[in-house]
């Protein structure tokens, strides 16, 4: 940890290494800059969610 961060102040967005961000950080990092992108993936999660649990009715009500 650096002098600057340990003292309490955000380090430069330049100075940010996202190769060391996790696959959910750069997630919530792209929301932050683009929320319009952000909203449509949320929604298309959503969408993505609602198809697969109809399909998991459809084998539940088919094969039991």
């Amino acid at each position: 940890m650096s002098e600057r961060e340990s003292a309490g102040k955000q380090p430069e967005p330049e100075s940010i290494d996202l190769q060391e961000l996790s696959i959910k950080e750069r997630i919530v990092i792209a929301t932050f800059q683009r929320p319009a992108v952000g909203l449509l993936l949320i929604i298309l999660l959503l969408i993505a969610f609602t198809f697969f649990i109809t399909f998991l009715m459809y084998i539940a009500y088919f094969v039991l």
